[in-house]
This record gives C-alpha cells, sequence and structure tokens, in this order.
C-alpha cells in the first residue's frame, strides 16, 4: 500500500524444480498500467523493459534466478503486476506453478476544506458561528490530518465543537485525524464580532500522511460584515418666544455617525403639554403624531434625514420639546447624543 509518487520493488524467483537443466528460459513480467518503470537487476539474463522479457538462458537442477524491477507508482487502486514463464526449451511437466503475482495498491486522496457562517452581516457584539468541513473525497483512507483555523483581530474566540479532534483556540490547530474516503468530520467555531468592517476567517488543511491529488481546494474562508454606528438627534424651534396661540416649527434632525449604515432607525418626538399638533413634514419615513413615533427607516453614513413639527404653543410659561432616538438595528457606540431638546416660552399678549 505505497502512496503514489514512491517506488516499490517487485522480486520475481524463478526455480527449477526439476532433475534437468532447462534451457532457453524467458519470462514475461510486463509492468501494468500505473506503475512506471525505474529498473531491473536480473542475477542472470538480462531484461527488456519494452517488452517485458526476461530472458534467463539456462537454469541448472535446483537453481533459482532472481529480477528485481523497481517501479514508480503513478496512479490509486490495486495494480497486479504478474510474471510468467514465457518460453522453455524442454517440456514443463507442471504448467500450474509457471506464473505469480503481486498487487500492490496506490494511495492518494484528496481533503477538501470549505467553511460556512451562519450569519454574514452581524452586529458588533453578536456571536457568529462558523463551520469547517474537512471532506476525503478519496479514493484511499486519510490519517494525520491537520486544519488550522486561527481568527482573525476581530474575532473574540467563545467556543469550538469538533465532530472529532482536538481544537486549540490559541494556536488554531485542529488536529482532526482519520477520515476515512467519502467521510468527513466538522468543526464549529463560535466567535464574537468585536468590530466594524469585513472580517475573513480562513480555514487551511496544513498536514496530512497521504499524498493528495488536488492541493487547490486546502482551504475554506467565510466573512462576516459587522456593523455599528453612532446615531446623533438634535433639535431647533423657529422661535422661542413665540405669541400665546401662534404657531412655531420644531425641526428634529437625526444624523448617523457611522462608520456603517443604519437601519431601522426610530426617533420618538411626543408633542408635550401646552404644544397642540398642525401638521409634521418628515424628508425621510413617516411620523405618527398620536404616538410621537417618527419611523425613519434607514441612513447611510454620514447621512442626516429631518423631522418638521409645526405646533400651536397653547400655553404661557416654558415648554420643553425633546426627541431621542429610540430604535436602530446596529449597536450604537454613543448612547450620549441620542436626544435632542429645544423649547419655547409663550408670551400673553394684553391689549
Amino acid at each position: 500500500t505505497p502512496d503514489v509518487g514512491a517506488n516499490v520493488t517487485f522480486t520475481v524467483t524463478l526455480t527449477n524444480s526439476c532433475h534437468n537443466t532447462a534451457t532457453s528460459i524467458t519470462v514475461n513480467d510486463q509492468l501494468p498500467s500505473g506503475l512506471t518503470f525505474v529498473s531491473a537487476t536480473p542475477s542472470t539474463g538480462s531484461y527488456d523493459q519494452g517488452t517485458g522479457n526476461w530472458t534467463l538462458g539456462t537454469l541448472s537442477n535446483g537453481a533459482n534466478a532472481t529480477l528485481t524491477i523497481v517501479a514508480t507508482v503513478a496512479t490509486a487502486g490495486a495494480k497486479t503486476n504478474t510474471a510468467t514463464v514465457q518460453s522453455l526449451g524442454q517440456t514443463d511437466n507442471n504448467g500450474a506453478n509457471d506464473s505469480a503475482s503481486a498487487v500492490v495498491t496506490g494511495v492518494q486522496l484528496d481533503i477538501v476544506i470549505s467553511k460556512t457562517i451562519d450569519n454574514a452581516n452581524a452586529n458588533v457584539g453578536q456571536n457568529v458561528t462558523f463551520t469547517v468541513t474537512a471532506a476525503n473525497s478519496g479514493p484511499s483512507a486519510a490519517t494525520g490530518v491537520v486544519v488550522t483555523d486561527l481568527l482573525p483581530a476581530g474575532l473574540t474566540y467563545v467556543s469550538d465543537t469538533p465532530s472529532q479532534g482536538g481544537y486549540v483556540s490559541g494556536t488554531g490547530v485542529w488536529a482532526v485525524g482519520g477520515i476515512a474516503s467519502g467521510a468527513n468530520a466538522t468543526l464549529q467555531i463560535v466567535a464574537t464580532v468585536a468590530q466594524t468592517g469585513t472580517l475573513t476567517n480562513t480555514a487551511t488543511l496544513t498536514a496530512v500522511d497521504q499524498p493528495q491529488s488536488n492541493t487547490n481546494n486546502d482551504s475554506g474562508s467565510a466573512s462576516v460584515s459587522s456593523a455599528q454606528v453612532d446615531i446623533a438627534v438634535s433639535k431647533t424651534v423657529d422661535n422661542a418666544t413665540p405669541d400665546l396661540n401662534s404657531n412655531v416649527t420644531f425641526t428634529v434632525t437625526t444624523t448617523n455617525n457611522g462608520p456603517s449604515a443604519a437601519t431601522g432607525v426610530v426617533v420618538t418626538d411626543q408633542l408635550p403639554a401646552g404644544l397642540t399638533y398642525v401638521s409634521d413634514t418628515p424628508s425621510q419615513g413617516s411620523y405618527v403624531s398620536g404616538t410621537g413615533v417618527w419611523t425613519v427607516g434607514s441612513l447611510a453614513n454620514g447621512a442626516s434625514e429631518t423631522l418638521q413639527i409645526v405646533a400651536t404653543v397653547a400655553q404661557t410659561g416654558a415648554i420643553a420639546n425633546t426627541a431621542t432616538a429610540t430604535s436602530v438595528d446596529q449597536p450604537d457606540t454613543d448612547n450620549g447624543n441620542d436626544t435632542g431638546s429645544a423649547s419655547v416660552s409663550a408670551v400673553a399678549v394684553d391689549i
């Protein structure tokens, strides 16, 4: 069971078991397909690699002769090498032992590494699960399989679950061991996304005892694009000291300071007592005056959207109107700027 690419040595032994000298002896040993001739050493006579004929000539009573043939195993699978008495000057009284064979099975395989992730668009702080698969496409069984998968910067190790073997998170080495032909082994690695951007995790086959027929599929990668945002809310009013029962316009601005795009942005601006809703004009999304919810939607990195609310000032004294970012799909890195306020103080006129 040699590896493909290794050399093997066949030894043919011819024995004259009769009481007479044998003459004009020729033995044929033509290498089969999958075995490449390297050299031949006959103890007597000569060997022709082209025809496979070993011409001995004479062999005395009770004597034997040997032929060693060195060949390279060129392909996987079983190969039978047969030596047969081709010609003899005398009559052989037992033709049943005029042929002998030896079988070699070339060992070669193809380990295929693939990798998947359960969530390719995770947020910073979320956990993701990578699954590494090492599959043996055969045709031979594999031993000593080792795969290396060291998490890159930005991914923090949490846990691992190998279907066989053991994984060391510090080195990224997964000692898989043996994989039968047609079988596979898996490794799941749970990691926390610790930073924004696209993070690529790669697993690579680093060792196997047998030669491979294809090394182009020895690596597999999976990426996660992590998101993180900073939603800021500010608010202004066009007239801070309006007349009683006059209208004022509040302008709410929500800005995504990035670095990622934001989705699912919601800002709440419920008018307080003393301000009576008149109308609203959002630059994007929709506003419900009864709940004060402005459904903004998506905000690109660096983008801003505005909401104008017209209200009637129905009472005197200072009235503060506050808008707060209440929802966003991505983690917000700074909650200190999620609120904006503007106040009015109505002036009563007595004519």
